[in-house]
């Protein structure tokens, strides 16, 4: 039985939290600090003794931390070998972080995430997300219960068209896309209704946006002359998993990769790619501009990015 006098809390941080309620992860807690600014985890680690800890999880993105207002943990149960947890900002937006192995601050990446609304929560169900949205349909905001879903190529999309009218984005520029074909934009009617261009069946009809990567160019090697060179990035190396197309920028020089490929059947869409590219870098090799980007409605897997650099 918890009572005064058997409760005795352990100061092990200066640290203190937000209003903001704490998410438990795996074997932490991952917490907004008192400051609003910065997101936190409470991690119990040790070999032979376990003990409390304080990992800031957010030291290089606290560009996306905005006056958060809800923490989403982990969804349980989930078959993919990444975990989640989504930072809700008081602007709509979130800061999506995902990790595969435990909460150190240089493996948890954080993305910035925006939609055609403001989130207002995002909670863990079973093993999926469901999020509440704030969105404006013929001048009327209107509160959406949605799911994120990794099938989805586009941002609101819904599945047949033809049957389920797409008020939510009527007087909209949207595309069309199904089994790795896509249109060309086009604008619905007030009704949410539109002429439909030529897509196969079972078709997603949503708002494009363009992904992006962009990594830091590797400026560090591991060699006897180092600091005596400045190291010169010859190759950017990508490998994606199930991807239609993408663009890679090196510099000033845009590649198109995935889509289709020799010998394909140009009537059919292209098929997904498995495939490690690399691409040579022109221009500025000591701190080059790479990018990769999803210009296009489609799939794209990111299973791995480095850089071959010159000694």
């Amino acid at each position: 039985m918890l009572t005064p006098s058997t409760f005795n809390p352990v100061l092990f941080d200066k640290r203190g939290c937000s209003a903001v309620k704490p998410a438990s992860v795996d074997d932490a807690v991952v917490f907004v600090e008192a400051s609003g600014e910065r997101v936190s985890a409470a991690v119990l680690d040790g070999n032979i003794y376990l003990k409390w800890s304080v990992k800031p999880l957010t030291i290089f993105h606290d560009q996306n931390i905005k006056d958060p207002v809800k923490i989403c943990g982990p969804s349980l149960n989930s078959a993919q070998p990444e975990q989640y947890a989504f930072i809700v900002n008081a602007d709509g937006t979130i800061a999506a972080a995902t990790w595969q192995t435990n909460l150190n601050a240089e493996r948890v990446g954080f993305s910035p995430w925006e939609t055609d609304g403001n989130f207002v929560s995002v909670t863990p169900v079973f093993d999926g997300y469901w999020a509440i949205i704030d969105r404006v349909i013929q001048n009327v905001t209107v509160r959406m219960i949605e799911k994120f879903s990794e099938d989805a190529t586009m941002d609101s999309v819904i599945e047949g068209f033809t049957s389920d009218p797409a008020l939510h984005l009527a007087n909209r520029e949207v595309r069309l896309y199904s089994q790795g074909a896509f249109s060309q934009p086009f604008t619905l009617d007030g009704t949410g209704v539109g002429d439909e261009p030529a897509v196969p069946d079972v078709r997603q009809i949503g708002l494009h946006f363009d992904a992006v990567a962009s990594p830091w160019p590797a400026e560090i090697t591991d060699s006897r002359r180092i600091g005596t060179f400045k190291s010169r990035v010859i190759r950017f190396i990508v490998s994606v998993q199930s991807s239609g197309p993408f663009q890679v920028r090196c510099n000033n020089n845009t590649r198109e990769l995935g889509g289709y490929d020799f010998d394909d059947d140009l009537t059919n869409p292209p098929d997904a790619q498995t495939r490690l590219y690399r691409i040579p870098v022109f221009g500025s090799r000591d701190h080059p501009e790479l990018e990769i980007t999803r210009h296009v409605p489609g799939r794209l897997r990111i299973l791995s990015i480095a850089q071959e650099v010159q000694a």
